[in-house]
């Protein structure tokens, strides 16, 4: 027996352990804010946690989504020593992402919103014109039914979300007849595909040597399995269209990167910047200085006709544009400026908004230095990190925008930056959970003490079996 036959078993089962307790947590820590249209076989209370409220079921699936970063830093340890094969790392990914994929959505409701969007659009509902609200007008069981289900904070939103999204939400809609429990469905079997794409697309990126490295770094990692996976937000298509677009362009099919990453902003509108990226990338690699105009004015032109036939193909294709401050409602979450802001806006009168301004300086000024020294770095890393200086320099941030520049990055970058970035994944996927800002500071000490005793103890039995397997391999003397 090998060692990574030893290991893989192991971390397997601390995997599927830590998303089946996020799993059945999620379904009960839930602000209670809105009534699921659904008990999920059972996994969703009727009721949720009263804001404000302690709630235990926090501190359960604060330990779960805890469990699931300790089993994604073990397996990385285990993928660098080459304890884990490529194969077993695979298995490992879809076993802890199956009770995810099964299960309620953990932490945001916001793929509840995405449904009653689809029941908007199958009643002939402008989604960009109004929220959720609107389905009170329309008779039925069924809109009801998905206009209680949304959070009473995004109920009067119009959707910020671009002409892909709404696509999808269309589709959701006539899949399942306006039933907004199909819908959610639909949404989370749209997520387990983007992830799956995202994942590909990641590992094809990688070198050789980091195949395994890279699978886990994506397929495992904690921001991807909570937010992407189970919560279904539209970051997992986004994600997987960023991904695939930079594929595209280290392939140099240069029409299909600048598609993609249309369609990737199309979805959501930071990925936006991918476009530029690609265009640039474009021009540098041509090998004859005298061909850049021609193909400069071709490569806009396709994603000039991108964007028009996206937006024409659905109703009121260009009216997100109107709605793109809307996620700024919320808590500001981890977001520099926004945290600055809100102790700006106390002290010092208009404070908040010389804040947000600049926090918007400074992030152009990331934008600037980035381009300046775009020939010095790869081009996936600089749109990573334009993607990550946008995300936390926004008034308002939140955990799984950072999923935006890390599947850039994570699949080439070494050294210092990856570990900045793992420690990032690992701090973000612990925030927004639902009842978890009143639970008690001896509690949350005794959830981390116990994760940190749990990491610490897997971490030496994964050791003891492969140095008991080096020296069951050390021939005999005599």
């Amino acid at each position: 027996m090998t060692t990574s036959r030893r290991a893989a078993p192991l971390l397997g089962g601390v995997g599927v352990a830590a998303a089946v307790t996020t799993a059945v947590a999620a379904g009960h820590a839930y602000t209670a804010s809105s009534v699921p249209p659904t008990r999920w076989w059972g996994l969703l209370a009727p009721g949720g946690v009263p804001a404000g409220v302690s709630s235990p079921w926090a501190v359960l699936l604060w330990a779960g989504i805890t469990a699931l970063s300790a089993c994604w830093l073990l397996a990385l340890r285990a993928a660098r020593r080459g304890a884990l094969t490529e194969r077993q790392a695979r298995r490992l990914v879809v076993l802890s992402a199956l009770p995810l994929v099964l299960g309620p959505p953990a932490v945001s409701r916001d793929v509840y919103a995405y449904a009653a969007q689809g029941v908007m659009l199958r009643h002939g509902l402008d989604v960009y014109g109004a929220g959720p609200a609107a389905l009170a007008g329309v008779p039925g069981a069924d809109a009801a039914r998905a206009l209680a289900a949304v959070d009473a904070r995004w109920r009067d939103s119009p959707s910020p979300y671009g002409p892909v999204t709404t696509a999808l939400a269309r589709l959701a809609g006539a899949i399942s007849g306006g039933d907004p429990t199909i819908g959610l469905v639909v949404f989370r079997a749209v997520a387990a595909l983007s992830v799956g794409v995202l994942v590909w697309a990641c590992v094809s990126l990688a070198a050789p040597r980091r195949r395994t490295q890279v699978l886990v770094l994506v397929g495992l990692n904690p921001l991807v399995l909570v937010h992407a996976l189970s919560a279904a937000h539209v970051e997992a298509p986004m994600c997987a269209l960023l991904a695939l677009a930079v594929l595209a362009g280290r392939r140099r099919v240069w029409w299909a990167a600048i598609v993609l990453a249309c369609l990737a902003g199309l979805v959501k509108a930071p990925a936006f910047l991918a476009v530029p990226v690609v265009l640039a990338w474009h021009l540098r690699a041509l090998d004859e200085p005298h061909r850049r105009l021609g193909r400069a004015a071709r490569d806009v032109a396709v994603a000039v006709a991108t964007v028009v036939a996206t937006s024409l193909a659905v109703p009121d294709g260009f009216g997100w544009l109107r709605n793109l401050g809307t996620p700024g409602g919320g808590k500001p979450s981890s977001s520099v400026t926004g945290q600055l802001a809100a102790l700006a806006d106390g002290v010092v009168p208009g404070g908040r908004a010389a804040v947000v301004l600049l926090g918007a300086v400074a992030a152009l000024a990331v934008l600037v230095v980035l381009a300046a020294g775009f020939g010095d770095r790869p081009p996936a890393e600089s749109l990573g990190w334009a993607l990550l200086a946008v995300a936390f320099l926004a008034p308002v941030t939140y955990p799984w925008y950072a999923l935006w520049g890390l599947v850039c990055l994570l699949p080439t970058v070494r050294g210092r930056p990856l570990a900045a970035l793992v420690a990032l994944c690992v701090v973000e996927a612990g925030l927004s959970i639902p009842g978890g800002a009143a639970v008690s500071g001896p509690l949350v000490g005794a959830v981390v003490a116990a994760s940190v005793i749990g990491l610490v103890l897997v971490d030496r039995e994964v050791r003891v079996r492969a140095a008991s397997r080096v020296a069951n391999r050390r021939p005999v003397r005599g």
